[in-house]
């Protein structure tokens, strides 16, 4: 199966573009969460990757890191499998999926700000219990909701 990766669109579909842009998010996270958890960097993980190392520890594979690693490897061999038809400007795919990203976070964040508001003025409630971490911490925990909820849905 052979494709044109010369359309940004396209090329962001090919797995080893998911593969550049994801394994930097997955260092990030899986070595953030040892830097600002320390010894409780578990209760810093998302829940959709709490649900992914449960299913690992079901089947009896130690969760350290392996729902990461096998993420990794998965693309590894997929990008692998269709390396001949990868896009070309792997830096400037990156560039412009990172940039895409920035700009559809800054949107969402945006909608976020409008809906406390609008939910005043309407007087619905909103409660959520939170529990008290360091930014550097909640940045974390978005990364990995970012890549294990996208993984899930």
């Amino acid at each position: 199966m052979s494709q044109s990766n010369d359309n940004y669109i396209e090329a962001t579909r090919h797995p080893w573009a998911s593969l550049v842009f994801l394994v930097p998010l997955l260092l990030a996270y899986e070595l953030g969460l040892m830097w600002a958890g320390g010894g409780d960097a578990e209760s810093f993980r998302t829940g959709a990757d709490t649900w992914l190392r449960w299913v690992f520890q079901t089947f009896g594979v130690p969760a350290m890191h392996w729902p990461s690693i096998a993420i990794g490897v998965v693309f590894t061999l997929w990008a692998w499998r269709r390396w001949n038809d990868r896009p070309k400007d792997t830096l400037g795919l990156w560039l412009g999926m990172t940039v895409e990203s920035v700009a559809f976070a800054l949107v969402l964040w945006g909608l976020g700000r409008l809906q406390e508001p609008i939910f005043d003025r309407l007087s619905v409630l909103l409660q959520t219990e939170t529990v008290a971490s360091p930014p550097t911490a909640k940045a974390i925990s978005y990364i990995g909701a970012g890549i294990y909820e996208e993984l899930l849905f």
